[in-house]
């Protein structure tokens, strides 16, 4: 925060442009906004943005601006620590899941994506143990694939991988995330289809939501297949 200079000082447009270029390689997305705080005698109630991408947010005083931030900075930190408390229960859970939680995961979408949401948002906290409880619930869908026609499990297990492609950003996927469900995915792939031995629900779902992974998905997956041979995944990715 600088008091008392402009947007046109030469020591602000230097501080402004040192903050758009931290990293000497590369292009890192990382917050660098620029928030002026401009006095007017009407101030508008919603802030915008200037040619330049600067935010202004217009205030008749400073000691108004304060007392507005106040309010929604605590709405803020109560949000944050339901966050933080979903996110501890939830680490829980997945270091000593119970089998209950584990069918749970399988059975219940509306469970399922609410987990896969808070993973989404801290991936970097949780993706250890999350990763050992997805290889626990996928380990079930095989079981529960074992009986003679006993298809269903085979659908369960690709429902939980699209779920999981679908629910993330392909940028915010964790490789070991990524590398994993490509493995599960080829592992899987010759049980997808409308011939003997393989499961016809699996083969609708697939037709049904293979149109929502993204490009990027889609190019990741085939990178990782090639690179580590999964030639049952390939083939699958072919029909795409």
């Amino acid at each position: 925060m600088l008091l008392g200079y402009g947007l046109g000082d030469v020591n602000v447009l230097t501080a402004l442009d040192w903050s758009r270029n931290v990293f000497s390689e590369g292009e890192i997305d990382y917050p660098h906004d620029v928030i002026q705080v401009l006095r007017k005698q009407n101030p508008l109630d919603a802030p915008y943005r200037d040619r330049n991408g600067v935010m202004i947010l217009e205030t008749s005083d400073l000691t108004d601006l304060f007392e507005e931030f106040g309010i929604v900075r605590l709405e803020h930190l109560e949000a944050r620590a339901r966050q933080t408390l979903a996110l501890q229960e939830l680490t829980d859970e997945m270091a000593n899941p119970q089998k209950e939680n584990i069918e749970k995961f399988i059975d219940d979408r509306s469970f399922r994506q609410s987990n896969l949401k808070i993973l989404s948002q801290f991936p970097v906290h949780l993706i250890s143990g999350f990763i050992s409880f997805l290889d626990k619930c996928i380990d079930e869908t095989w079981l529960r694939s074992k009986p003679y026609g006993a298809f269903e499990g085979y659908n369960q297990n690709l429902t939980i991988i699209l779920d999981i492609l679908t629910a993330f950003e392909a940028t915010n996927i964790p490789p070991a995330l990524f590398q994993t469900v490509a493995y599960s995915l080829d592992r899987l792939a010759i049980y997808v289809g409308r011939n003997a031995g393989q499961s016809f629900a699996a083969a609708h779902t697939w037709d049904e939501r293979k149109v929502k992974l993204s490009q990027e998905v889609i190019t990741e997956l085939r990178d990782i297949s090639e690179a580590l041979g999964y030639s049952n995944l390939e083939t699958l990715l072919m029909t795409l």
